[in-house]
């Protein structure tokens, strides 16, 4: 008998449009971006969502598809309760009373697996422990960023546009690695308690010291003390610098991202969080882990420079909207550009010699915190 599986207590935004249960076997059609379940469009000449000619379909993010993957579901015939990923091998007895259904064993890519409602057949000698459902979202969900020849405005969710393909992936040497600069950035973020002896990191590979927090249920930004705008902002983003699709970030994606939302500036600062995060010595993180880190090392614009939070979110934006590669730096002609556009100069002379002002390690770039410094002054 073949099984019904549903999906429960899942982010609207993992719900196809078309059944309205979280996907099953996503992909992303193309050039719209939108994801549905494969089954769901199969055939389809236009997308279902924006009408557009469907040209290609591609599997959208690993970091996605992994999500869908964990999203709890229900067996609408014998109350079987399992993962997404378990469903595809699930198939119901047709003879089985729903509270005696037999329980289908934890993959080998899931550590546990969700147990039913009703007791467990007589054969069975293990339950494990249930793995709550992950959190996504579709993409097309996200507003476009806005162009450079738009002025400045509030700050928005969403991802940078993508960078040329010929922007260096690792990200270039941005001069703050003096003490005083490592010193002033350490001692305004804040800083999570110290770790109980219990927590000190073990000899060997493992050394994480946050124990991670995964993205599970409808409003997993509370786990991180965020609001959802942001939540989304990060996820889409973190997706953004995954150029590989691997569901996860090397340390140079890391490196960009982490420069990008003006959480580090340097090597070293890159290397503490993998040293916090990465456990297993992957040279990798997943969403999980990077969100359990901002957790505890979020910036605080305040102490950092003196503004608030929609002061904060305003400059961050007005400084992306003028970093044509994404790569967190300003040149000088797209400083120029934003200074004069913002109205704090008449001249692309006076520009220039500002630009200078603010570059102190005179290396023809400004990252974002000296922009942000820069702005603080006039806020």
């Amino acid at each position: 008998m073949a099984s019904l599986c549903i999906g429960e207590d899942y982010s609207d935004e993992l719900a196809c449009p078309v059944c309205l249960d979280s996907w099953k076997d996503p992909v992303e059609l193309l050039p719209c971006g939108h994801i549905y379940c494969k089954e769901c469009v199969t055939g389809l000449k236009v997308c279902p969502t924006c009408r557009d000619a469907i040209k290609t379909s591609r599997t959208p993010n690993r970091t996605l598809v992994n999500m869908a993957l964990q999203v709890k579901v229900k067996c609408a015939k014998c109350n079987w309760v399992g993962s997404r990923e378990q469903s595809s091998r699930h198939v119901c007895a047709s003879k089985v009373h729903p509270s005696n259904a037999p329980q289908d064993a934890p993959s080998a890519s899931t550590a546990h697996s969700w147990t039913g409602n009703g007791a467990p057949p007589p054969q069975a000698t293990y339950q494990p422990q249930p793995q709550p459902p992950a959190y996504s979202y579709n993409m097309d969900n996200f507003p476009s960023y806005p162009q450079p020849s738009g002025g400045p405005g509030v700050y928005m969710a969403g991802g940078p546009p993508r960078p040329p393909t010929n922007s260096p992936a690792q990200p270039p040497n941005n001069g703050y690695a003096t003490s005083n600069n490592a010193n002033y950035y350490n001692n305004n973020y804040n800083r999570p308690p110290p770790p109980q002896p219990s927590a000190q990191r073990p000899p060997g590979p493992s050394r994480r010291r946050y124990e991670v927090i995964e993205p599970v249920g409808s409003c997993p930004w509370t786990l991180y003390g965020i609001g959802q705008e942001e939540y989304d902002q990060i996820v889409s983003i973190f997706v953004f610098f995954d150029q590989d699709d691997s569901g996860t970030l090397e340390k140079n994606e890391v490196a960009r991202l982490a420069r990008w939302l003006n959480f580090s500036r340097t090597d070293n600062e890159v290397e503490r969080i993998f040293m916090d995060m990465d456990s297993n010595g992957s040279g990798s993180l997943t969403i999980g882990e990077f969100l359990t880190w901002l957790k505890y090392n979020k910036p605080n614009p305040q102490a950092l420079y003196g503004l608030t939070q929609s002061q904060y979110n305003t400059i961050m934006m007005q400084f992306h909207m003028y970093d044509t590669d994404q790569d967190g730096l300003l040149l000088v002609n797209e400083f120029t550009r934003l200074v004069m556009n913002l109205g704090d100069v008449k001249s692309v002379e006076i520009a220039e010699r500002l630009f200078g002002m603010i570059d102190k390690d005179r290396d023809g770039r400004i990252n974002i915190h000296d922009f942000l410094i820069f702005r603080a002054g006039k806020a």
